[in-house]
């Protein structure tokens, strides 16, 4: 649409201008945007979807951005939400424009524009009676830009001692320098193409120092970063620095909602944050009662909070009051959705509930089985869907709920966890941890199409113009093609990718690292292999180098040794803790960096006797000197031990506060997390050497006196014992409400958990010694007459078996789409879970029992004293591949 005037005001959309009593208000595109679509309208009613639909390309912006981007037309128009002029609200349903839209001819010269960051200025104070706490400067943020700008008067420099403040203008002789230095053909300068400022230069990588647990975009185009050291960092990207820093009490792990100006952050310290989004002033903070790890729902005046202790409470946001509080029980999760009066929020014990908004009582609550990853309201995604939720369950169960009714719409299997969705239109991106993509028909449940990638880790995907960025595993982004699915593009980054965010032109990467980088945007036309260049610009993939340690098999993935250690002994325990690697030897403890770098050792007399488990910021392990140890992950000083009456193999399971594991001195122990006291204590009749399984309130545990337990987690109290004959000297596994057992006669069985009847079982033709894991659809496990063997969950069918040598007793490790497996005679094997087959293997110097995996990383310890880590790299279909480095090799030979 072309320049049009609105009473007194006067709309230049190709200048995201406004011209209203002889000032100039320049906004953000999008919200121009808003107001051109209503223009477009004249005087009709358009829903909040509707508007959503035509201006936001990204499609989990929701009404935040929305009220954000009306409360701001309306201040730039001078309006009044209560006596509207120009924009009418109309109670959940949407606006509408008060007055018709006269075309204009667009000008043919205007003067200079107020920049964003000089939009009121004056009203950044606290609200009355409100926390005075200010946001630090941003010359205080402990960042290093790569690309910083020179520290001249008037420069953006975050090394100086101070800092220009967002409104401040730059010299003309500055921006001149600038471009001169960008023609030289200074690498690590990107200029911006396409801001809203043509004179901003931006720093192609950005350190932070610390890894994010949240990476969100604001309506106005900021980043808005989480640090695990609970900072909160608003980072503009026009300015190439951050705006303002604020420290809470303790990490977000859930996204920042946004309304007006305000902020609104859920914190693990219990509070929920209101902030000034231009200032990070702290307006005020509200308790719940307990951590906050389910996103709040916003309201036009009030929250709904879910929290750890299952607590739900709508908040009214002019006076903090308690509005109505109700308890349903369990760990909340995921999001806080509200659909016409509706209130809906999931727990990880698998129960999705159903509150009534006006006043809290229970409407129903539906058990799934399986803890709830997330929830996604659909009446943001398309106005005729508005009443029903979108939900996954950590069982890879995909649903379309009414909520009103609790009517299933229909119902998906994908065996396999899976990240949030990105929503294309009424379609949904979802993308499961073991790399199922999809994109699925929102109204028939059906599958546009699928793929199936090496993926890193579980985070959302993002969209972009040219097709869905998805993190690849061996330090990859990759691009897909939204109506194909196909892998279009491919780039390689310095390091493995944790959060994504588009941005106008750009890309924003944030890595394991805390460097937060920026791929320019669009990639070139050509489909292929490139590179991230430090400028942000990207080059064709020159490959890596050969290395014959790796044996590829059927797998067209690349395996790359890292790097190879000496231990004091076998390094068989071990395992994968935010982002470094935890390893147990003869002589205690190491965490190790992912360089291979030793961050702590805490010395032992003998090995730990069990795997690590991380509670919190305590690594906990069980030993061979009888005692179970909590020790601190960041600095490995001992917080508390517990002393049993024999050595500790039983890995400790941790469910809330509490820590429960068995030992071999045949007792069954439930101590406090935080203090390591005794809660209750459990006497069998035979050692106790597997890790414990703990679902819906109850512990089960195998024992060498040919039972299996199950035990109250409140107070010990035995439920039902069941004889099974044999030992049990391997970890039970819960599964769909079904409880599977490894025996020692090389059987595994499946029971019932709440009576201990056996619903069936398989024999293998070995001793199962080792523990099991499961995609979801299948079981693994490794049996002693040489084979890996894949059972199917539902029926105890064999689904495939691969044999691996003479034995095969070691644990098996699940990730990244591939199934890894050692053996005694020194082979680690990676298996495709779908049908066995061999993808590749690698040879050690002495058996390998017990590998690690968190992708794209492999870390394996084997019995000549070395510990070897390993990174994973894909190899995609229709990709030029680069030049062949490792051998082929066939199938391992039967003895």
């Amino acid at each position: 649409m072309k320049a049009f005037r609105l009473l007194e005001a006067e709309v230049f959309p190709a200048l995201n201008e406004i011209h209203i009593d002889g000032r100039v208000e320049r906004l953000p595109s999008k919200f121009i945007d808003v107001l051109v679509v209503l223009a477009e309208e004249g005087d009709d009613l358009v829903s909040k979807a509707e508007l959503l639909r035509r201006v936001w390309a990204d499609p989990l912006v929701g009404d935040e951005a929305l009220n954000h981007a009306v409360w701001v037309l309306r201040k730039a128009l001078g309006d009044d939400a209560k006596r509207p002029r120009y924009i009418q609200t109309v109670p959940r349903r949407g606006y509408r424009l008060m007055v018709a839209a006269v075309e204009l001819a667009e000008p043919a010269a205007l003067g200079p524009s107020t920049t964003p960051g000089e939009m009121d200025a004056g009203d950044a104070s606290p609200q009355d009676g409100a926390s005075s706490s200010q946001a630090e400067p941003v010359a205080d943020i402990p960042a290093r830009p790569i690309a910083q700008p020179l520290d001249e008067p008037g420069s953006n420099s975050i090394a100086g001692t101070s800092a220009v403040p967002a409104s401040s203008a730059r010299w003309p002789l500055f921006d001149l320098l600038l471009i001169v230095l960008a023609v030289a053909g200074i690498g690590w300068l990107s200029w911006y193409s396409g801001r809203e400022s043509s004179d901003e230069v931006a720093a192609s990588v950005w350190r932070l120092g610390d890894r994010l647990t949240r990476f969100d975009r604001l309506a106005d185009g900021r980043l808005l970063m989480a640090t695990r050291g609970a900072e909160l960092i608003a980072w503009s990207p026009q300015r190439s620095q951050p705006d303002w820093r604020l420290r809470l009490g303790a990490p977000s792990t859930v996204p920042t909602l946004e309304v007006d100006d305000r902020l609104y952050v859920a914190s693990d310290d219990q509070f929920l944050y209101a902030l000034d989004s231009r200032s990070g002033t702290e307006l005020w903070r509200f308790m719940a009662g307990s951590r906050l790890r389910a996103q709040p729902a916003l309201l036009d005046d009030s929250a709904v909070l879910a929290d750890d202790h299952g607590e739900v409470l709508r908040l009214s946001l002019a006076d903090r009051r308690v509005i109505w509080r109700q308890r349903v029980g369990g760990r909340m999760r995921g999001a806080v959705v509200v659909e016409q009066g509706v209130v809906l929020v999931g727990n990880v014990e698998g129960q999705l509930n159903a509150l009534s908004l006006d006043h809290g009582e229970l409407r129903w609550q539906r058990e799934l089985g399986a803890p709830i990853n997330w929830l996604r309201g659909l009446g943001a995604v398309d106005a005729a869907m508005a009443g029903d939720l979108l939900l996954a369950s950590e069982a890879g169960r995909l649903m379309r709920i009414e909520a009103a009714s609790q009517t299933v719409r229909w119902e998906i299997e994908l065996g396999d966890a899976m990240g949030a969705p990105w929503f294309v239109g009424t379609r949904a991106f979802v993308l499961t941890r073991q790399g199922q993509a999809r994109l699925i028909d929102l109204a028939s449940g059906e599958s546009v199409w699928r793929q199936r990638l090496k993926i890193s880790g579980s985070q959302q995907p993002i969209g972009t113009e040219q097709g869905i960025a998805v993190s690849l595993a061996g330090a990859q982004l990759g691009l897909l093609d939204t109506d194909s699915g196909k892998l279009i593009h491919r780039v390689h980054t310095p390091g493995p990718i944790d959060w994504l965010q588009p941005l106008d032109q750009e890309l924003a990467l944030a890595g394991l690292n805390g460097d937060v980088r920026f791929l320019d945007l669009p990639l070139p036309s050509r489909t292929g292999d490139w590179q991230l260049l430090a400028s942000g610009e990207v080059q064709p993939w020159s490959g890596g180098t050969e290395d014959p340690v790796i044996e590829r098999a059927q797998s067209s993935e690349q395996v790359e040794p890292l790097w190879t250690v000496k231990t004091s002994g076998n390094a068989q325990d071990l395992n994968f803790i935010d982002g470094d690697l935890v390893v147990g030897d003869a002589s205690g403890v190491y965490r190790l960096g992912l360089d291979g770098q030793r961050r702590w050792h805490f010395a032992l007399q003998q090995a730990p006797g069990t795997q690590f488990r991380q509670a919190g910021d305590l690594i906990l392990f069980g030993g061979n000197d009888g005692r179970l140890y909590a020790v601190e992950a960041d600095s490995g000083r001992l917080r508390w031990q517990f002393a049993t009456g024999d050595k500790v193999r039983s890995a400790p399971v941790v469910v809330e506060r509490q820590v429960v594991f068995g030992g071999v001195d045949k007792h069954i122990y439930c101590l406090d997390m935080v203090d390591g006291r005794l809660r209750w204590r459990f006497a069998t009749e035979g050692p106790v050497h597997a890790e414990v399984a703990v679902a819906d309130g109850k512990v089960f545990a195998g024992s060498g006196d040919q039972h299996l337990y199950a035990l109250s987690l409140a107070d010990g109290a035995l439920l039902w014992r069941q004889s099974v004959r044999e030992w049990i000297v391997a970890a039970p596994l819960w599964q769909r409400n079904t409880l599977f057992v490894p025996v020692s006669d090389g059987t595994l069985r499946a029971f019932d958990p709440s009576n201990g009847s056996e619903h069936w079982r398989f024999a293998s033709g070995g001793w199962i010694w080792f523990g099991l894991v499961s995609d979801g659809q299948r079981i693994f496990f490794a049996s002693g007459d040489g084979h890996v063997y894949a059972v199917d969950l539902g029926t105890g069918r064999e689904r495939w078996r691969q044999r691996i040598g003479p034995q095969a007793e070691g644990r098996l490790a699940l990730a990244g789409g591939r199934l890894l497996a050692g053996s005694p005679e020194g082979y680690l094997y990676s298996l495709d879970p779908l049908n066995g087959s061999l993808q590749w293997r690698m040879r050690a110097g002495g058996a390998v029992l017990n590998p690690a995996a968190a992708p794209p990383y492999i870390a394996v310890g084997s019995a000549d004293q070395t510990l070897h880590l390993l990174r994973t790299m894909i190899e995609p279909e229709g990709l030029p591949a680069p030049a062949e480095r490792l051998e082929t090799m066939s199938t391992p030979d039967e003895p």
